[in-house]
């Protein structure tokens, strides 16, 4: 089972007003609410390859419910969430003239009690789970995603971490199985600007000497980088017209997954990888499972 574990998710709003008229009533041409978070987009790219799947995390008030019930209901997942006095945030996505502005709130903060009722669920998988953590936690949380590593490692649990700043360098000590930054997030790590392949490829190599067995390193439009401690894997990109990238990295996160649990080679995953990226950013929302395969034979990996 693959546990994906969402700290800080929400309920996205999106909304396209069409033409916007600031300080004037405006009407939207469309709307929907969508589950939004991280770890939950890796669970429904899960599904939708048939990998069975739990997501997790914390969610309170409606806007949880609503993100509980979307998931089991249209998507088919489980979900083992830890339900908190606090209430899921609403994050606004709105599509005006154009352009998308988003308004994203910094959502509650759980308690010591509820920490503990999601670190007693983690302590109660089994060694050939794998748990995904994945976004960043609730302002006055930070800490929560070291916790969590730690628990896993004691627990010889696989786990994967795709967050930033001070959570992400917490986690690296307790050996993830599989780190994905974006560039900036590397940058971030590496405390300077990458200005070309070698520094990249040298910031890459450092995330598994600081413990990371595998890492993926996305870099926008010149593609991604993989590193394992015997190879290094290169996309340059795959061509198409991109909608929005929101959720293609949680979509290479699940689709190494898919196809490490098949017992797949290194270059294999992460081709799949891309592939699922590149679908998720070429159409809205998570890929389908028949778009992530029309583009696999267009996915080019060289070694470096």
């Amino acid at each position: 089972m693959i546990y994906t574990i969402t700290l800080n998710p929400a309920l996205d709003f999106h909304v396209d007003a069409g033409h916007l008229e600031i300080g004037k009533l405006n009407r939207s041409k469309t709307s929907v609410l969508i589950p939004g978070g991280k770890g939950i987009n890796v669970s429904i790219m899960l599904s939708r390859f048939g990998v069975p799947t739990t997501a997790s995390g914390f969610l309170g008030g409606f806007t949880g419910n609503h993100i509980r019930k979307t998931l089991q209901s249209v998507h088919g997942i489980d979900t083992d969430f830890v339900m908190i006095d606090g209430s899921t945030r609403i994050n606004i996505k709105l599509r005006h003239d154009g352009v998308e502005t988003e308004v994203n709130q910094d959502g509650p903060v759980p308690t010591p009690s509820e920490v503990r009722r999601l670190l007693d669920r983690i302590s109660m998988l089994e060694e050939t789970d794998i748990v995904v953590l994945s976004g960043a936690p609730a302002k006055g949380a930070v800490e929560l995603v070291g916790k969590i590593a730690k628990s896993c490692h004691d627990r010889h649990l696989k786990f994967v971490v795709d967050t930033s700043g001070k959570s992400f360098v917490d986690a690296l000590p307790y050996q993830p199985y599989l780190v994905k930054p974006n560039i900036h997030e590397l940058e971030e790590f590496a405390g300077k600007t990458l200005g070309n392949l070698e520094e990249i490829v040298s910031a890459g190599k450092d995330l598994l000497q600081k413990g990371a067995q595998y890492a993926i390193v996305s870099l926008g439009s010149e593609g991604s980088l993989f590193f394992s401690q015997d190879e290094i894997y290169r996309n340059r990109g795959v061509s198409g017209h991109v909608v929005s990238t929101i959720g293609s990295g949680d979509s290479m996160v699940a689709a190494f997954l898919i196809q490490k649990v098949k017992g797949a080679s290194l270059q294999e995953s992460y081709k799949l990888a891309v592939a699922a990226g590149s679908a998720t950013a070429f159409t809205e929302g998570i890929a389908t499972k028949a778009q992530v395969e029309s583009i696999l034979p267009l996915v080019d990996i060289d070694s470096i």
